[in-house]
């Protein structure tokens, strides 16, 4: 039973990349359009022609059923040994299915998965209630990329229907009990109520997940609130708009955050009952019946609950990591020049000890075509008292090294270069810039290559 299980398990979620498959979605169209030719010649071209064409259909079929059987037999192959190498642990609740590999963390494995269940429970105040035992299915991450032949897509799914939680383990435990909460979580609520919009329905979930440490939601929440773009909370309520995957993290900790927030104000029950109106209601009819506001109503209270109410502390950090990652991404390209410096100056105003602020007013004046007071915040930069031992600081010696070159302080340009080298290089193959500063330290940068990098620049903003 438990082999079948695995085995079950196994081809279904190799099924879910089929289905997402666009040669799958192919294969199918081409058949059914092999079926309306078959239709409309055997009621309009002649005999002869119609054997032709039959014989022709049945040599392609031939070579397509050898292209499938090619196609499918390694994804048949790996899901037996996926199913070969399942251990099991089993509780009155819980059966845990893990890969062989996990046989030495079993134990501490199972215990995790029975305390997420518990917490979950308890912090919904609602027991997972079902006919048969929950099944766990663990894999370890390097297991997944082996059978599926990529970089796992999700940490953790479930499936109401039988009751089964999937997790993608990466080694850490603390981040294992925490998926398999998040996912039990989404269990227990299909018993309030099925397919409600994803604002509540992962935000209950991402509630539960830190239910212990609720601060981590709301510093995160502040953080991409200033790092992203305003989303108003009534977008997230469409499927397409929350899965976005450039957003999906944001919405997730946006989610996570209003739904802690409306549990900590009204309690568990209303949230209940709200759910339990979503049945007979839109979700802002539901919402103001139950909280007595409308949703954008509430969304105001919960952003000045955020900047208001949070530990200074906290607000603190999540302002300036939202600070620093939207300063890091636009001196990269990723927003316009004049973006970089509003952002560094307000660096420079809110961490004044730090380099990187100086260095993006360096960087705003390199491209401006001000030389001189580039120079002059690149020198600010190196001897700010903080500093970072991270590629971008490497990166910024070496522009430092350009700008010297450039005003024809030769002497000065090379003890940048030779310093960039002490930093460590991208993983990025195209953003690589070693090479190019052992380049720099035979040969001066020049006025040319200066106009081509702004050229590239411009195209990629």
């Amino acid at each position: 039973m438990r082999a079948w299980h695995a085995t079950r398990y196994s081809i279904r979620a190799l099924w879910q990349r089929v289905k997402q498959s666009r040669t799958a979605y192919s294969v199918l169209l081409g058949v059914l359009a092999g079926f309306v030719l078959w239709f409309v010649a055997k009621r309009t071209l002649p005999i002869a022609v119609r054997e032709a064409m039959f014989w022709l259909a049945a040599a392609l079929l031939a070579i397509w059923g050898a292209w499938l059987g090619v196609q499918v037999a390694p994804i048949a192959v790996r899901a037996y040994r996926f199913a070969a190498h399942k251990r099991y642990r089993e509780s009155d609740r819980v059966v845990l299915s893990y890969d062989e590999s996990l046989e030495a963390q079993a134990d501490v494995l199972m215990q995790a998965a029975q305390r997420a269940l518990h917490d979950a429970e308890q912090f919904l105040q609602t027991p997972l209630v079902n006919r048969t035992r929950v099944w766990v299915f663990v894999t370890p991450d390097a297991v997944y990329r082996q059978i599926y032949q990529s970089a796992p897509s999700y940490g953790g799914r479930a499936h109401s229907l039988p009751n089964i939680v999937e997790v993608v383990y990466t080694g850490d435990l603390e981040r294992a009990y925490r998926t398999i909460a998040h996912e039990f979580a989404h269990l227990i609520v299909t018993q309030w109520r099925r397919n409600a919009p994803p604002l509540f329905e992962v935000g209950i979930a991402e509630a539960t997940e830190f239910h212990d440490i609720p601060q981590r939601l709301h510093e995160q929440a502040l953080y991409f609130m200033h790092y992203f773009p305003n989303c108003p909370l009534g977008a997230l309520l469409n499927r397409q708009q929350f899965y976005n995957r450039e957003w999906q993290y944001a919405n997730y900790a946006w989610a996570g955050s209003f739904m802690r927030f409306l549990i900590e104000r009204f309690g568990m029950p209303a949230v209940r009952r709200f759910y339990h109106r979503l049945a007979d209601q839109l979700a802002d009819e539901a919402f103001q019946a139950e909280f007595g506001m409308s949703l954008g109503q509430a969304e105001l209270i919960w952003r000045d609950y955020l900047h208001t109410q949070l530990p200074s502390t906290t607000r603190r950090e999540a302002l300036g990591s939202a600070l620093r990652d939207a300063l890091v991404w636009a001196i990269r390209g990723g927003d316009s020049i004049s973006r970089v410096r509003l952002l560094a100056e307000a660096m420079v105003a809110d961490r004044p000890e730090f380099w990187l602020g100086y260095y993006g007013l360096a960087h705003y004046a390199f491209w401006q075509g001000d030389l001189e007071q580039a120079l002059a915040w690149m020198e600010q930069a190196a001897t700010a008292p903080e500093q970072e031992q991270t590629a971008l600081r490497g990166e910024a010696w070496l522009q430092h090294g350009f700008v010297c070159d450039l005003l024809s302080k030769r002497e000065r340009a090379s003890e940048c270069y030779r310093k960039a080298l002490e930093f460590p290089d991208y993983d990025d193959e195209a953003r690589r810039y070693h090479a190019r500063a052992r380049r720099y330290l035979e040969t001066p940068y020049t006025y040319a290559e200066r106009v081509q990098h702004a050229q590239a620049r411009a195209q990629s903003t």
